[in-house]
């Protein structure tokens, strides 16, 4: 997965966020990702295409996250929570 974050605004009077992920392995099926958007609803994509996803609202974004389509039995094995984290550089 490629993707990451900005925080925009200032952080009490007017916070923005913008966020965006592309799935770099579309071939292989589709992951999910989770946008954790603070004091707000988290926003959660499922990526099957290359292309790539956006978006923005209020407030401010504490990590991009990505998973494996656990469906899949294929790559549903191993070990961990299967989520891992995409820091912002």
């Amino acid at each position: 997965m490629e993707g990451g974050y900005k925080n925009k605004g200032h952080s009490v009077w007017n916070p923005r966020w913008q966020a965006w992920a592309r799935n770099l392995c579309s071939d292989q099926g589709k992951i999910v990702v989770k946008v954790d958007v603070k004091n707000a609803k988290d926003k959660t994509w499922h990526l099957t295409g290359s292309g790539k996803r956006k978006d923005s609202g209020k407030g401010r974004v504490r990590g991009v996250y990505y998973c494996r389509d656990l469906s899949n039995s294929d790559s549903s094995s191993g070990g961990g929570s299967g989520w891992y984290w995409n820091p912002p550089w």
